[in-house]
């Protein structure tokens, strides 16, 4: 019974963008394309996500490494974590300006 409501979950994910954490700290955020009941899952347009501590002479430094791999199986053993990932809106200067504009309209009708 749990696996019927696992696959119906999963099916609703079908094409959502994924943020997949990993067994060893990795990070993949991808479109999911196909899952099966090993729970191997299949993301394309792929992005690694690595943290990595460099040493240096003043003392250690990390870094987020990051690398564009395409489509990728991730093997259901290693998956930590699956969740539903969604971007953070871009603020530029037009849709700062615009929302500017808007709460000062706004103020002009009260």
């Amino acid at each position: 019974m749990a696996d019927c409501a696992l696959r119906a979950r999963m099916t609703s994910y079908l094409n959502e963008q994924l943020r997949v954490s990993i067994s060893d700290g990795r990070v993949f955020i991808g479109a999911l394309i196909c899952f099966d009941n090993h729970k191997n899952i299949i993301l394309k347009d792929c992005s690694e996500f690595a943290k990595k501590t460099i040493k240096l002479k003043s003392g250690d430094k990390e870094r987020e490494l990051t690398r564009y791999l395409g489509l990728v199986l991730i093997p259901g053993q290693h998956i930590v974590r699956c969740q539903v990932y969604v971007r953070p809106p871009i603020i530029t200067e037009e849709t700062a300006l615009t929302k500017e504009l808007e709460n000062g309209m706004q103020a002009l009708k009260t």
